[in-house]
């Protein structure tokens, strides 16, 4: 166990275990049992879990004598080659899955791959990781709801990784000793969280996460230089003889991050504005005194833009 017992970082909610990144009055790596298991449980981890203080994942494959835990972006994982074999298996409830309890002795896989995430992540990593769609998969069929109450779950069947680790353990190597340890401290992490539910531990505020995004975008990072940031303003027209209308741009401007380029022009208007449109606008008559004609703003609109470029608007309705 590894903690951080500075004089900088004596309170509570700063000094912890670098192991399980739990507070360290409330670390459990010294209840997390020895199991020697003969399949081998590979865990593709989400990278937003890494410091999950209650990461069932971290604490199976501390357990676990033949695993092991890989977590990174989703676009890396899917160009990493895992070492499968011919028997690996992928514990995941797909259409096709093959209950683990059918499985004789000589089909049982010798290595099981576990995804570890939010359903959110584990379907994201299914469709992302061209890898896993080339693995048998296998379900479990839980008797009993899960014990992990920290955390809501989609369904009544629905377990935590750790315990479906063991379930599926337990299917595939009987004679398996240390399983029930290590949902003893499953449960006893449990236990202990939900006893201290006032404490500024218990609830799991991600802070950061509202000024620094976690989710960019892999386009916004990877390719930047192709970024063009838009905005646009519109004016609603009859369109023909019928009662509906359209919306005809009027105001275009975009700024390309990479080069500091900006696109500005007014639109010609099939309508006069009235001073409540040009203050909504922020614009004054000024700025509408020369307009492009429709087919001109497209066309030098088209010419700004590079075969590369992909817009990035603020509403959906920018881009329509």
């Amino acid at each position: 166990m590894l903690t951080d017992d500075s004089p900088a970082t004596s309170e509570l909610t700063l000094r912890k275990c670098y192991s399980c990144f739990r507070p360290v009055e409330f670390c459990h790596c010294n209840i997390i049992p020895h199991v020697k298991n003969k399949t081998r449980i590979l865990i593709l981890q989400h990278r937003r879990e890494r410091f999950h203080p209650f990461n069932t994942a971290r604490m199976a494959n501390a357990a676990l004598e033949n695993s092991e835990l890989i977590v990174d972006h989703v676009h890396k994982l899917a160009q990493q080659n895992f070492p499968f074999d011919s028997k690996t298996g992928l514990l995941y409830p797909g259409k096709n899955a093959v209950p683990i309890t059918e499985l004789s002795p000589q089909d049982r896989p010798t290595q099981m791959v576990v995804i570890d995430g939010t359903w959110h992540h584990a379907k994201m990593l299914m469709r992302d990781l061209p890898q896993l769609a080339e693995l048998k998969q296998y379900r479990i069929n839980p008797q009993t709801p899960g014990n992990y109450r920290i955390r809501k779950e989609p369904t009544l069947d629905s377990l935590s990784t750790i315990e479906a680790i063991v379930a599926a353990l337990r299917e595939l190597e009987p004679d398996l000793h240390g399983t029930e340890k290590m949902l003893a401290a499953f449960d006893q992490m449990i236990d202990t969280q939900l006893a201290h539910p006032k404490a500024p531990y218990a609830t799991r505020v991600n802070k950061k996460r509202f000024g620094t995004p976690f989710n960019i975008p892999i386009r916004l990072i990877r390719e930047f230089q192709n970024v063009v940031v838009a905005y646009g303003e519109s004016q609603r027209i009859k369109n023909g003889p019928e009662p509906s209308e359209v919306q005809m741009p009027i105001y275009w401007v975009a700024h390309r991050l990479s080069t500091g380029e900006v696109f500005r022009e007014t639109i010609a208007c099939q309508k006069p504005l009235t001073d409540v449109n040009l203050e909504h606008l922020q614009l004054t008559r000024d700025e509408f005194s020369e307009p492009l004609s429709y087919e001109d703003f497209r066309q030098q609109w088209q010419q700004f833009l590079r075969p590369d470029d992909f817009m990035v608007t603020y509403k959906q309705s920018t881009v329509e």
